[in-house]
């Protein structure tokens, strides 16, 4: 028997930018994805050898955009100045 976790993640969308992956649901599209990465490379965030995982959603009619992040983001200094710069 498969979860509604693990049905979740075969069946949302994805588009791939680089070693990362732009997940999009509810109501997002694939080309606001694609802008959310394009973004996020031009930013630094994103690219050659750095992995990471993101997701866009609509909430209502606002865009919302989650960074999966490892623990350790929480606490590492340099990590949270790349982040909130």
């Amino acid at each position: 028997m498969i979860g509604p976790a693990v049905m979740h993640e075969f069946t949302t969308a994805r588009v791939v930018v680089g070693d990362s992956e732009v997940r999009y649901t509810d109501g997002a599209t694939r080309a606001e994805a694609q802008a959310v990465g394009d973004g996020l490379v031009e930013l630094g965030y994103l690219g050659a050898g750095r992995r990471a995982s993101i997701q866009v959603m609509l909430d209502h009619d606002r865009h919302v955009v989650e960074l999966v992040v490892q623990d350790r983001a929480f606490s590492d200094d340099q990590i949270q100045r790349q982040l909130h710069d």
